[in-house]
């Protein structure tokens, strides 16, 4: 039997490949890759056991995929042939970390006649449902509020690996006590920084006027990209912040400013919605609005070319002051 794994996924399709070869320890594994060229690899299929051994072959990156400008090579022609109509009792599992286009004629023949599994790359709301299952397989908990923290986060971060999540949970599963689940002031303290976790210290600096804070970060994020990331996250929060304290001058509570927000489509989560809200007796509405306006002129500039990064500090600093 040929099994196929393929995908964008690498982290499912590493933890499918090991629950297929653990089915197969009383076999001996032979692993075969691309550099041993398709006659060894095909000589080595058909090759009979001496002494009738049972056997595994994993394939690893074969290249016997047509590609939608780049047919197949002649020289792999024969080893796919001879996997799409494999009968021998050795299974053989053929790992292919890519999309497969499935429209060519050569691919969906192929993937017609072996037992495959495709892994789609998780992000969005599968991401969070993993990150839910994962908890739960473990007999963990994460609080709504923690949840929230990490929807901010990973947008942050954006195109974060399955892989670099799993170890990250693992880790942190370690320093939860008996009876502990994971609120956003743990993910806070523990969580590893993948990406540009210290905008999320930038912004509750800027909201409690901390200039020493700011300046100590103003540094690392002045020097490379994630300065735009930087101004663009805490102009959207500085206008969430505007909009929520606005809302409460005028006399509405935390749930009524939720359930506006939800009726409006906007996509501010309610946790960030709560944070906002608790800080509103820490700012001043007209210096915020300021800031805002400041920062939007600033980002277009920076997007045509002409902006000078440094002003991105005197506006933070300015609004300190205030």
């Amino acid at each position: 039997m040929v099994t196929l794994l393929y995908g964008d996924e690498p982290q499912l399709l590493e933890e499918k490949k090991q629950n297929l070869l653990h089915q197969y320890t009383d076999r001996t594994l032979l692993t075969l890759r691309e550099e041993q060229g398709p006659g060894s690899i095909l000589g080595q299929l058909q090759e009979v056991s001496l002494f009738g051994e049972p056997r595994v072959f994993l394939l690893v990156h074969l290249p016997i995929f047509d590609k939608p400008k780049k047919k197949l090579a002649p020289e792999w022609q024969g080893l796919r042939d001879y996997l799409q109509s494999y009968t021998g009792e050795d299974p053989i599992i053929v790992v292919y970390p890519e999309t497969i286009d499935g429209r060519l004629q050569g691919n969906k023949a192929f993937l017609g006649a072996v037992e495959s599994f495709k892994f789609e790359k998780v992000e969005g709301e599968a991401l969070f449902q993993w990150i839910q299952q994962h908890c739960k397989a473990h007999k963990q908990k994460i609080d709504p509020d923690g949840m929230a923290y990490l929807r901010d986060l990973v947008d942050l971060w954006k195109d974060v690996p399955l892989a670099f999540l799993r170890t990250e949970f693992d880790r942190l599963f370690l320093l939860l006590k008996k009876g502990e689940s994971m609120t956003a002031p743990f993910l806070k303290e523990h969580m590893t920084d993948f990406g540009e976790k210290n905008i999320f210290r930038f912004k509750d600096a800027l909201l409690t006027k901390d200039a020493r804070t700011l300046l100590d970060l103003f540094p690392s994020m002045l020097k490379n990209k994630s300065v735009d990331m930087a101004m663009a996250y805490v102009h959207n929060q500085m206008h969430l912040q505007l909009m929520v304290s606005e809302c409460a001058y005028y006399g509405m509570t935390l749930p009524e400013i939720q359930s506006l927000f939800k009726e409006k489509g906007m996509k501010a989560n309610p946790y960030t919605i709560k944070l906002a809200f608790e800080a509103r007796r820490k700012i001043q509405i007209p210096a915020v609005a300021t800031l805002i306006s400041q920062l939007y002129h600033l980002i277009l500039q920076s997007r045509q070319g002409i902006a000078d990064m440094s002003q991105f500090q005197d506006i933070c600093l300015a609004y300190c002051a205030n």
